[in-house]
């Protein structure tokens, strides 16, 4: 690859300027590609010995590896991005949208019924489209919290606590949560915000299915391990039916993905009438 003439190029950028005498040019390299250069110049002729060559050439390669590190952490987010907006889009759909779906069919039908003149039937009806508009509203709230929450802006701690205050606002289901041994340990940010993608899920699923009336999330650190437990004391299902079918029932299989993306594991326990436990370990270093 052919370099510029730096010296020429600051003299033509920087009239009046003294020539250079010296100049050393430093590839800035990843491997073999060259990502760009670093020019040092002097007013003095300056004999640069080989070892001070090497040391250079050394420096370059640092910083081409930083660079590239930079380059693919960037493009990693842009991905984890895309999928969050998948997921969120799918969870409206699956949600909102549907709900209002319903809900369009049921004034359909009570403008039918009062057109007809039965009373009776429009009344029941109308008490269905209330409880259709009531769901639709709740499940509004919660995908506006979930975006308020995607990101995890802040540590991980913090912004569990306040999700799980804004579902306790809510009344449905009591979320207790406990942290062990986390003082002072701090989470790669991709770790943080795939846990926090899964308490999320987790607990969207906990409310819109399970019909639990508690839920205890754990966030423990142990021997270079971070276990997130979520426990509540809903319906549960049967695991074994559930996996055979290989449907993403309740967003399991998005949960594991999160997990995994980082190095994790998830682990999913349950049993009808007896509630579900999920358990989720991922390496404290990322």
């Amino acid at each position: 690859m052919r370099y510029p003439d730096p010296a020429s190029e600051l003299a033509q950028h920087s009239p009046g300027v003294p020539e250079l005498q010296t100049v050393l040019t430093i590839p800035i390299k990843c491997v073999d590609d060259v990502l760009g250069i670093v020019a040092l110049g002097s007013l003095r002729r300056v004999e640069v010995s080989p070892s001070e060559l090497g040391l250079m050439e050394l420096l370059g390669q640092q910083i081409g590896s930083a660079v590239e590190h930079l380059r693919v952490h960037e493009q990693l987010s842009s991905t984890a991005v895309r999928k969050e907006r998948v997921r969120l889009s799918r969870d409206i759909h699956d949600s909102v949208a549907q709900e209002l779906d319903l809900l369009y069919l049921r004034l359909t039908a009570l403008e039918e019924l009062v057109q007809a003149g039965d009373i009776k039937g429009a009344v029941s009806e109308s008490r269905r489209a209330v409880e259709l508009c009531s769901i639709a509203c709740d499940e509004a709230r919660q995908a506006i919290l979930d975006l308020r929450f995607t990101g995890c802006s802040g540590s991980l701690i913090a912004e569990l606590r306040r999700y799980a205050d804004r579902l306790n606002q809510q009344g449905k289901t009591a979320v207790e949560v406990h942290v062990s041994r986390m003082d002072g340990l701090t989470l790669p940010h991709e770790t943080e915000v795939q846990l926090l993608g899964v308490i999320q899920e987790a607990l969207s699923n906990i409310r819109r299915h399970a019909d639990a009336k508690q839920v205890r999330v754990d966030l423990a650190h142990a021997e270079g391990t971070i276990t997130l437990t979520i426990v509540d004391d809903g319906r549960g299902f049967d695991k074994e039916s559930i996996e055979q079918d290989g449907q993403d029932h309740f967003g399991f299989r998005t949960m594991r993905e999160r997990a995994g993306s980082v190095g994790g594991s998830f682990e999913v326990y349950s049993e009808p009438g007896r509630g579900t436990r999920l358990i989720i370990m991922v390496p404290a270093l990322g």
